[in-house]
């Protein structure tokens, strides 16, 4: 075993055996929670944009499945 992979996986060892919460000042939080919000509105809006465009692609196909044919 090469020296470089005994200490990565002493080191991964190290970070396994002993995990460190991390601690957010509260800035972070406000930032954490402004982006989590920005993203769940972003979410809906996307989720009602993808919707209207199915609905509309939806009627726009059966309006050209059932029209009447012409008779010339």
């Amino acid at each position: 075993m090469t020296r470089r992979l005994r200490r990565f996986l002493g080191v991964l060892a190290c970070l396994v055996a002993f995990p460190v919460v991390a601690h957010a000042d509260p800035v972070s939080a406000y930032i954490v929670t402004t982006v989590l919000g920005f993203s769940g509105t972003a979410a809906a809006v996307a989720t009602f944009v993808v919707n209207a465009v199915l609905y509309s692609a939806g009627s726009f196909s059966e309006d050209r499945a059932f029209e009447p044919e012409d008779d010339q």
